[in-house]
């Protein structure tokens, strides 16, 4: 008898992105990307650890030569913010006179985002932009400007494809809400 693993979750979850949307929405990023800065050789710098999946996605879509690098935050406790963003890893590739994109998993209150454009800008890229899976724009305490942006989001606790609940669901393929019970 040959069984079908079941997709790792949580009860109380409620898919809000299928894969076959997330992948459709990738490939619009990655076209919108092309169409800015194919043949600039950019560095695609993805946040640890939610950003994982995407960048890996992002980046197979992109046909021509680009870098990639990670820098690594924690700005959460449980699923609330801290609101103090805290370094685990610098950037250790040099991005002067680069093309930079800065890729999240989700820019919800926009202050790691905003630490982190100022960490970058301090050294002096070529150009910085900012790609999200997510925008959380209901959430948002820190105003930012989104360069490429997958899906808008008012509200809600997401997780699957990098993004997590206690470092779990991030294996998910598809994208889900948790609802209050579990949070």
């Amino acid at each position: 008898m040959n069984t079908v693993p079941q997709t790792p979750g949580l009860p109380g979850m409620h898919e809000l992105y299928s894969a076959k949307t997330i992948a459709f929405v990738v490939d619009r990023l990655a076209q919108e990307i092309s169409l800015d800065l194919c043949g600039a050789n950019p560095i695609l710098v993805g946040v640890l650890n939610g950003s994982i999946p995407f960048l890996a996605d992002l980046m197979r879509r992109l046909q021509f030569p680009l870098e990639i690098a990670y820098m690594a935050t924690s700005s959460y406790q449980g699923t609330k913010s801290t609101g103090q963003v805290k370094m685990l890893r610098g950037l250790d590739s040099t991005v002067q006179d680069r093309h930079v994109v800065l890729v999240e998993d989700i820019v919800d209150t926009g202050t790691t985002a905003t630490h982190l454009i100022d960490y970058l800008s301090n050294r002096k890229p070529a150009s910085l932009r900012l790609c999200s899976l997510i925008d959380k724009r209901g959430q948002r305490e820190t105003p930012i400007q989104l360069d490429y942006t997958g899906f808008e989001l008012h509200d809600g606790y997401v997780v699957g494809y990098g993004l997590d609940f206690k470092q779990q669901c991030r294996n998910m393929p598809s994208i889900s809400v948790l609802t209050d019970g579990v949070i």
